[in-house]
């Protein structure tokens, strides 16, 4: 397995078993005018927080274990929190109820209000967070979040398969009322 080995005779390990340490490769440079960069988490003592929301139909503890690789990685940097959804039961895990018809989008601008209140709660009690994270309807979910969050409350967010709902139009304009124009 090439790069994976207990081998069958990768270039990493030579076919030996063990992996041998990954040829040098240079590191791209980063550009150091125009982009402001998070500050590095504390150094507290602490683990720095990431807020990390799972997608449609998922749980936090789904989410945990979608991403226990990366956790692995980063246990040291980070320490994660996973909420979940507030969604009714049986409803499917949602931070964002479905509208009543894919082509009647909503125009209520308060449409996820019980995740924000959710969030906002998990924030005030478990936090501060460096960071948030989502993952395809928790990642749509994230920029109406953070149109709700006052400034520096998180330091970056990540999205992953993310996407800008069609369906809610009101919640679309929270951000666009946010955004920087």
């Amino acid at each position: 397995e090439e790069f994976g080995c207990d081998c069958f005779g990768c270039t990493l390990c030579g076919g030996g078993g063990v992996a041998a340490p990954p040829p040098s490769i240079p590191s791209p440079s980063l550009p150091t005018t125009g982009i402001t960069y998070p500050p590095p988490p504390p150094t507290t003592g602490v683990l720095p927080k990431i807020l990390c929301l799972h997608g449609g139909g998922g749980d936090g503890a789904d989410f945990a274990g979608e991403i226990t690789a990366m956790r692995n990685t980063l246990s040291n940097e980070f320490e994660f929190v996973f909420p979940t959804a507030p969604d009714p039961p049986g409803e499917g895990g949602l931070w964002m109820m479905d509208p009543p018809g894919k082509d009647n989008p909503t125009t209520d601008p308060d449409w996820a209000q019980a995740a924000v209140a959710h969030l906002n709660q998990i924030v005030a009690t478990k936090g501060p967070f460096h960071g948030i994270m989502g993952y395809s309807q928790g990642a749509a979910f994230l920029p109406v979040y953070l149109a709700l969050t006052p400034v520096n409350t998180f330091q970056f967010a990540a999205i992953f398969c993310g996407y800008l709902t069609e369906t809610h139009l009101g919640l679309i304009g929270r951000i666009q009322a946010q955004s920087p124009s």
